[in-house]
């Protein structure tokens, strides 16, 4: 079993996403991130898929009941709350049979999302896949709309996540973009400050989506290199993103995701220990009362 070290106090407001320790399991992070005090866990389907993760691909398998229902289990046993899942999406594709069971996996994972009780599902919508731009659009609202349309009451939230690897919804604007023409309650974005630090005008799409903020990852990053790094170890301003983000409205974690052979190559629990404290150092500077948070 992994020792998760001394629980550092602090960290109620932030979260770990499961592929900043992709060599563990997935029960072997919910026991360390439940015994470090971290607040919540971002949980990666693709290591439901393989318990350890290879490099990253985009899940695509239906898990059996079993598989989730085991998974639900002992996130409920560790009291460990479900910020966000990773990921569905790919749903621009012209293909008409690919697209089938590109839904057929968002249902799916909306599905796995209620049942761990996560506070949304992140979407990466896709690419162009040789289409002009309105016709991708146009393809991921028509899915959008009607899987929003399904929803029930108690379901959890979808949010678009920009992705700048991509060539579709890839900025914070493209993603607001979707979500303002479908105009969904349940509909938002996932910001990136990995991906968004660039964007020339992240502050003013910050205060755009006021209101539609289901979440936040948070890693560092240097314009000549292409790796995630801890905080504090790079070149984005970390404090001005936070700071914009409660601005308009976002009252929940702040979700650590860093991924990377340079992340990589550091032993798990020394890299837990490192971000635990730039994370409690953030999340202090940034914290809002528990009442009113979302």
């Amino acid at each position: 079993m992994i020792e998760a070290g001394e629980a550092i106090s602090g960290l109620q407001r932030c979260g770990l996403s499961q592929v900043t320790t992709r060599t563990w399991t997935f029960e072997e992070d919910v026991a360390a991130y439940a015994l470090g005090g971290w607040g919540a866990i971002g949980v990666w389907l693709q290591k439901l898929e393989e318990r350890h993760m290879g490099a990253f691909r985009f899940p695509s398998s239906c898990l059996s009941d079993d598989v989730v229902d085991l998974a639900a289990a002992t996130l409920q046993a560790a009291s460990l709350p479900v910020s966000h899942v990773v990921c569905a999406g790919l749903i621009t594709d012209p293909d008409k049979a690919e697209l089938l069971e590109r839904v057929r996996h968002l249902r799916f994972a909306l599905d796995a999302a209620r049942r761990f009780q996560a506070a949304c599902l992140i979407v990466i919508p896709g690419r162009l896949l040789g289409q002009p731009y309105q016709a991708a659009f146009d393809n991921a609202c028509r899915v959008l709309a009607d899987v929003l349309d399904e929803l029930p009451n108690d379901s959890v939230r979808i949010a678009i996540e920009p992705v700048t690897d991509v060539d579709f919804a890839n900025t914070t604007g493209r993603a607001l973009d979707l979500v303002e023409r479908l105009d969904h309650p349940a509909l938002g974005v996932y910001l990136d400050t990995y991906h968004g630090w660039h964007e020339q005008d992240l502050y003013e799409q910050i205060a755009r989506a006021t209101g539609r903020i289901h979440g936040i990852h948070v890693a560092d990053g240097r314009p000549d290199s292409r790796e995630r790094l801890v905080p504090g170890d790079g070149q984005i301003d970390l404090d001005a993103i936070l700071a914009a983000t409660r601005a308009a409205g976002y009252r929940g974690t702040f979700d650590l995701e860093l991924l990377g052979d340079e992340i990589w190559r550091i032993p798990p629990l020394d890299l837990l220990t490192t971000c635990a404290h730039r994370m409690q150092q953030l999340s202090l500077a940034h914290d809002v009362p528990t009442a009113g948070r979302r």
